[in-house]
C-alpha cells in the first residue's frame, strides 16, 4: 500500500465542537450541584462541629485534664477549651489548638469561608437537675460529659448543636454517659 496523494482523514472543526459540547453536557449532569441544595456545605459544617466535640473529649482522655466546647448562637461560634484551676475554681481557657492547622480550635460561622452561610440555630446542653450548661459541654478526664456548677457535678442529660443553611437543618448530638457524637438530618 503506497501513498495515494490524499490527506489522512481527520475531524472537522464542527465535529470537534459538537463532541466537546456533548461531553460538557454529560459532565454537567454527572457532577452534583452543591450550590443549589447547600447540602454539602451543611454536611461539612456539621462534620466540623462533631470533630471539635470529639477532639475535646479525646484531649480530656489523652491529657487527663477536663476539656470541652463552648457554643454560642449570639457570636455564631464554637470553641474548644480546657479547664484550668484558678484559686480552686475551674476556668475555661481557650488555648487548645486544632491538630491539623495548629490554629486555635475556634469555628467562626460568620467569617470562616468554609462555614459561611451556615448558622448555629441552637446549642443546648442540659444536665441533671434541669441545669442548662450555658453553652458549655465539658468532658472529665475519663471522657464522660459533665458540668460542674458551684462545686456540684452534674451529668449530661442531652446535648445538641443545631445548624441551618438555606432552610436545611442538621443536628449534632452527644450521648449522655458515653459522649458518643452523632449527626442527624
Amino acid at each position: 500500500m503506497g501513498y495515494n496523494g490524499r490527506q489522512p482523514a481527520g475531524f472537522t472543526l464542527l465535529e470537534v465542537l459538537l463532541a466537546t459540547f456533548i461531553l460538557g453536557i454529560v459532565a454537567l449532569a454527572a457532577i452534583p450541584s452543591f450550590t443549589s441544595s447547600g447540602g454539602a456545605r451543611l454536611e461539612v459544617a456539621a462534620s466540623e462541629v462533631a470533630s471539635a466535640i470529639r477532639f475535646a473529649r479525646s484531649e480530656a482522655l489523652r491529657t487527663g485534664q477536663p476539656h470541652g466546647v463552648y457554643a454560642t448562637t449570639a457570636a455564631q461560634r464554637l470553641q474548644v477549651y480546657r479547664l484550668v484551676e484558678f484559686l480552686g475554681i475551674p476556668v475555661p481557657t481557650y488555648d487548645v489548638r486544632n491538630p491539623l492547622d495548629k490554629q486555635l480550635y475556634d469555628l467562626k460561622f460568620g467569617t470562616d469561608p468554609v462555614l459561611s452561610g451556615v448558622t448555629v440555630v441552637g446549642a443546648e446542653f442540659l444536665y441533671t437537675g434541669s441545669t442548662d450548661g450555658g453553652g458549655y459541654l465539658g468532658f472529665d478526664p475519663i471522657g464522660t460529659p459533665k458540668y460542674t456548677s458551684g462545686g456540684t457535678v452534674r451529668m449530661l442529660v442531652s446535648a445538641s448543636v443545631e445548624l441551618s443553611y438555606r432552610g436545611d437543618c442538621m443536628v449534632v448530638k452527644v450521648q449522655p454517659m458515653t459522649g458518643r457524637v452523632m449527626i442527624d438530618d
